[in-house]
């Protein structure tokens, strides 16, 4: 179990993972979003996030700036997302952030979350420095369950 800013706090985390993943395979990651399959997205201690689902599969690795952005010491996360019904998609998140274990799930709104930063999600990467924007943003495309 988390609190609910430890929920937001990994939901943010999965926001800007998410955008720098567009930032990387723009046209695989709205491709996975748009699927009506399934997709996973992990991210390691070393910075190392892995995209993958029936569109395809993407590897990277961040930048000290990017690993910077998350703002916590995440030792891994893994997510995985089904498609519910239009943009919508359930969500599983399970990981280590320090010394805490997180486990929960909910419902994000893809579609909010790419078109509430200013349109592009990727932009919304770029400016993170207006983080609190950005997490107004990502706040609205989470669900909880």
């Amino acid at each position: 179990m988390s609190t609910a800013s430890e929920r937001f706090r990994a939901q943010l985390t999965i926001a800007k993972l998410i955008s720098f993943a567009y930032d990387h395979d723009d046209g695989l990651v709205t491709s996975l979003t748009k699927s009506a399959g399934n997709f996973s997205l992990s991210f390691d201690q070393n910075g190392d996030v892995s995209i993958s689902g029936s569109a395809g599969n993407a590897s990277f690795s961040l930048t000290p700036a990017q690993k910077d952005k998350i703002g916590w010491e995440v030792r891994w996360i893994s997510v995985r997302f089904s498609a519910t019904e239009g943009d919508l998609f359930s969500y599983s998140i399970s990981g280590k952030i320090g010394a805490l274990n997180l486990s929960f799930s909910g419902i994000i709104d893809f579609d909010t979350l790419i078109t509430e930063c200013t349109g592009l999600l990727c932009q919304a990467a770029r400016v993170i420095n207006a983080d609190s924007r950005f997490e107004a943003n990502a706040k609205g495309a989470f669900r909880n369950n």
